[in-house]
């Protein structure tokens, strides 16, 4: 993916909190992968994930009896650890048909491990059924430290900003449409940072999608003066490089 060498900070990673699969076709048996968090993992580490998507009703489509992991190499190894059970939808409406209705599926808890060699970048996950394996998702292997967003709505304004020590990689959540999340970090004056979004680019991939990821990047001072921004530079994605004339904090 963005992982060239060089230092990225904010990552918007995981996949389509704010973009659930349309109702799928009643033959359709297979589970739907729709997030995948964290989604992004440092080579030569290994780190819990959750996978959570949606199916149909009928004799297939969630993960209750998932197996394996499937992982796109090399250097990627996934274990199954746990299958957790979510509490059934009511249904709404008295007259609401039941054919081709959304219901949740099972969330799977999983073990990623990555080896210390393996090729950076965007790799393919799916999770194996007795239905088969699931639709696709993504995670990323990065070089640099992985940092989860700590509280979804802390971080909405930039008084609680979350901190990051540069290099690293923000592992974000969208928790509502138009979701705004700050973060910030220290630079040092002749510094020159990279920042790149991957967000639009891996939720590509997601099966049937309503809504679709559309960042925007800002970088601001201290005083909350906006220095640079960007929208699609990289597809839908942001990107953009900046060199600080001072020190402080941004």
């Amino acid at each position: 993916m963005f992982m060239h060498p060089l230092r990225l900070v904010p990552l918007a990673l995981t996949l389509a909190l704010i973009a659930f699969p349309a109702p799928a076709r009643a033959q359709t048996s297979y589970p739907m992968l729709s997030r995948i968090e964290p989604t992004a993992v440092q080579r030569g580490q290994s780190i819990v994930i959750a996978i959570a998507g949606s199916g149909t009703g009928g004799a297939g489509g969630d993960f209750s009896n998932a197996r394996e992991l499937l992982c796109e190499g090399p250097g990627l190894k996934g274990e199954i650890l746990a299958i957790e059970k979510p509490e059934p939808a009511a249904a709404s409406g008295s007259g609401a048909s039941k054919k081709g209705r959304r219901r949740a599926n099972a969330n799977v808890k999983a073990r990623l491990t990555v080896a210390p060699d393996a090729p950076l970048g965007p790799r393919e996950v799916r999770v194996a059924t007795s239905q088969g394996a699931s639709s696709v998702g993504l995670i990323v292997v990065v070089n640099d430290p992985v940092v989860p967003e700590a509280d979804d709505k802390a971080n909405d304004v930039p008084e609680q900003a979350q901190a990051l020590t540069l290099p690293a990689v923000a592992a974000g959540s969208i928790g509502k449409p138009e979701d705004v999340d700050w973060y910030s970090f220290r630079a040092e004056a002749g510094q020159t940072v990279t920042f790149s979004v991957w967000a639009n680019r891996l939720e590509n991939k997601i099966h049937d999608l309503q809504m679709h990821f559309d960042p925007i990047l800002q970088l601001h001072d201290a005083q909350g003066r906006e220095l640079a921004a960007d929208d699609n530079l990289d597809f839908a994605d942001p990107r953009l490089t900046y060199r600080f004339p001072e020190a402080g904090t941004y």
